[in-house]
């Protein structure tokens, strides 16, 4: 089967989705932060791509991170 071309409005709203999400104990994001930030990194390439600077990262972000991206569990109890 061949995919069907989305709808114009439907890639509309696709594309202004948020690319991050926070509740007061945790962030939510699709692959990671840039460490270092004072506050969330607002980059949606980084939300998207981010791998090295953020895995490899003890930095506290503030907030439990709860990211994808790579199948891998990782835990950590600093929170």
């Amino acid at each position: 089967h061949l995919p069907v071309a989305l709808p114009r409005d439907v890639l509309i709203w696709l594309a202004n989705l948020p690319t991050d999400h926070e509740d007061a104990r945790r962030s939510f994001v699709h692959a990671g932060f840039r460490p270092g930030r004072t506050r969330i990194d607002p980059d949606p390439w980084n939300h998207h791509w981010i791998r090295k600077p953020f895995f490899g990262s003890a930095f506290d972000f503030g907030k439990y991170v709860v990211h994808g991206y790579t199948p891998q569990m990782e835990v950590r109890a600093d929170r």
